[in-house]
């Protein structure tokens, strides 16, 4: 069952990124159900520990567009370059802010 789990949150995570054309981000739920937030933005920097992102609104969160650090430690993709438009997804844990997810727009 928990196999299941996974493999359903592994495709919806696929499948849940937001598509440039729309304004609002969808959340997306892993199989732990500790919630993915999406949204989309442009990279500012990118260094071995962190990234910096300009993001618009992130609905699931009740938050307006900023400029916010997201922690690495999560991700395990390509790096990007400053002013790359991207979606991604990352997962908030106390005070701390995850990517988990980023692609090109």
């Amino acid at each position: 069952m928990r196999i299941l789990l996974f493999i359903f949150a592994a495709i919806t995570a696929v499948f849940s990124v937001v598509p440039s054309t729309l304004a609002t981000p969808v959340p997306v739920v892993t199989s732990d159900a500790v919630p993915l937030h999406a949204a989309s933005g442009v990279i500012k920097s990118w260094t071995d520990k962190d990234v910096t992102i300009a993001h618009g609104p992130v609905a699931s969160l009740g938050w307006p567009a900023m400029t916010m650090q997201f922690s690495l430690d999560e991700y395990h993709g390509d790096r990007f370059s400053p002013g790359q438009a991207v979606n991604f997804t990352f997962r908030n844990s106390g005070s701390t802010f995850s990517l988990t997810t980023v692609s090109t727009r």
